[in-house]
């Protein structure tokens, strides 16, 4: 039986919000016939990596955008090129 878009939907924002990795809180997902699209920002690229993971892990998804952003915390400091 194949899940509907929105049964998709949620099973992939029940993956993120389990996934301790994740701030599931800071990714909008959008499904459409099984593709999944992810949007909106994450601290890391692991996590990044992993809101991908978490939605191809869902029965149903048939392929994977990941539109999502990284975009450090402001506390985070960054060696420029000359310190380097």
């Amino acid at each position: 039986m194949a899940l509907s878009d929105e049964e998709i939907k949620k099973k992939i924002v029940d993956e993120l919000y389990w996934d301790t990795r994740v701030d599931a809180s800071k990714v909008q997902v959008t499904v459409d016939n099984g593709r999944v699209t992810l949007s909106g920002t994450v601290p890391s690229y692991t996590a990044r990596t992993r809101a991908t993971w978490d939605a191809w892990n869902v029965d149903g998804v048939i392929w994977v955008e990941n539109n999502i952003t990284v975009r450090p915390p402001p506390t985070v400091t960054f060696l420029s090129d000359e310190d380097i």
